[in-house]
């Protein structure tokens, strides 16, 4: 996200929990009766719509913004059908860099319980992956895979790539995601 947000066309929301908070309600009923239909065509017109609301708190003035909400994964492909022009960008990391630095932090979020136990973490991380493999499957093209120790190797390929990957034009302001940028505009970002 600090790379993208970097660029001058991208806002770096963090990690915002609105599309898990629009998604669950409309799908719950699904789950519980264990009806798997696609989102009709309100449904995915009630998410877009949801969810752009809810970014308008932001204050924005960038056309894009990035969601970097990690448990977002689980309703890709509904997000994906509301917004058939969003990209979804996936870092992969080394699982066990990525289970270890779940399992160092204690969550005390009941959703998040998975992580204070390492079999649970195995099976959530395992149960993750063929989530990411089936929304793959179903919207080819739409999500770029970034390979986290490759980007922090080869950073400016790594990063022209996922640049293209989002039809931003290149700015080398991107390679220099990690210099702070001043204190006033980070207080104007936050608002």
């Amino acid at each position: 996200e600090q790379i993208l947000a970097s660029h001058s066309q991208v806002y770096g929301a963090g990690e915002l929990e609105i599309l898990s908070q629009i998604v669950e309600p409309t799908i719950s009923p699904r789950i519980q009766s264990g009806t798997a239909a696609p989102l009709t065509q309100d449904e995915a017109l009630s998410i877009r719509r949801g969810y752009l609301d809810a970014l308008r708190v932001l204050d924005a003035t960038e056309p894009m913004i990035t969601d970097k909400m990690p448990l977002n994964f689980r309703w890709l492909g509904f997000f994906l059908t509301a917004f058939p022009e969003a990209r979804v960008i996936h870092l992969n990391r080394n699982p066990v860099a990525v289970c270890w630095s779940i399992y160092k932090r204690y969550f005390q979020a009941r959703g998040n319980a998975y992580g204070n136990n390492l079999s649970d973490l195995a099976a959530y991380y395992r149960c993750y992956r063929e989530i990411m493999e089936f929304w793959r499957e179903q919207f080819p093209g739409r999500i770029h895979d970034v390979d986290y120790e490759e980007l922090t190797e080869n950073q400016e390929s790594g990063t022209r790539q996922l640049l293209a990957f989002c039809n931003l034009e290149w700015e080398d302001q991107c390679l220099r995601f990690m210099k702070p940028i001043g204190l006033f505009a980070l207080q104007a970002r936050s608002r």
